[in-house]
């Protein structure tokens, strides 16, 4: 019976640091998942201006008006774009699906307009570096040798 006390200490002691948490020196880490880009880029927006570089350097700015206006929409992975010219309202409009990774904005189309169905028997892929600020975006063309070709600012719309 003398022996009870002494089990009972040693089982009260063992269930005491059982419990307890062990000590951890370092940090506790605590991981935040980033937004994912493409949602930065979804809703409709309006081109403002487009620029035209040669080796780099722009060369020309076109500022859009009332007659010329381009438009595009991201909605859940997919895009829509349509262009009214003075000659014609519906001669260029596309659509596909996109994604935006790492600064990038690929857009891969699908079908579109007679005349942007042309265009898209060569080249359905399109790649830019992509800088969103506010409610504001720009798309930058690279030509091969990795130089602005192009550029298209837009502001949001909704």
């Amino acid at each position: 019976m003398k022996k009870l006390p002494y089990l009972v200490s040693c089982m009260f002691l063992v269930t005491a640091l059982s419990c307890t948490p062990p000590e951890d020196n370092e940090a506790e880490t605590v991981i935040v998942e980033a937004p994912d880009e493409s949602l930065l880029i979804e809703g409709a927006w309006r081109m403002q201006s487009r620029i035209t570089y040669e080796n780099g350097l722009p060369i020309d700015t076109v500022v859009m008006g009332d007659r010329y206006a381009q438009v595009k929409m991201y909605v859940d992975g997919s895009v829509m774009w349509s262009q009214m010219t003075p000659e014609d309202s519906a001669k260029w409009y596309g659509y596909g699906s996109y994604m935006v990774m790492d600064g990038e904005l690929i857009e891969l189309m699908e079908y579109g307009s007679d005349e942007f169905m042309k265009f898209l028997q060569t080249q359905n892929k399109f790649e830019f570096e992509l800088i969103i600020e506010d409610d504001t975006y720009t798309q930058i063309g690279m030509d091969s040798l990795g130089l602005p070709a192009n550029a298209e600012h837009y502001v949001r719309v909704n």
